[in-house]
């Protein structure tokens, strides 16, 4: 349950939203797209994925998105 409840927050956010924190411990984030967390994650300015189970291409994604100059 909690893997699809992720996944539609990542969808939220991807779609436009005023958040600039984040704390998404724990919460099961390794069917997320990478391309979809980037777009959701760019107008971060504090994340924290404590325990997310991120995979390779998620993680090169969030940092190529770092590495692009984002407030991150």
């Amino acid at each position: 349950m909690m893997e699809w409840a992720s996944l539609d927050l990542m969808a939220a956010m991807a779609s436009g939203s005023s958040l600039r924190e984040v704390s998404l411990q724990d919460c099961v984030l390794d069917q997320a797209e990478p391309r979809m967390l980037s777009v959701a994650f760019s107008t971060l300015v504090k994340l924290d994925l404590l325990n997310s189970n991120l995979g390779e291409h998620q993680v090169g994604a969030l940092f190529s998105l770092m590495d692009s100059g984002s407030t991150l």
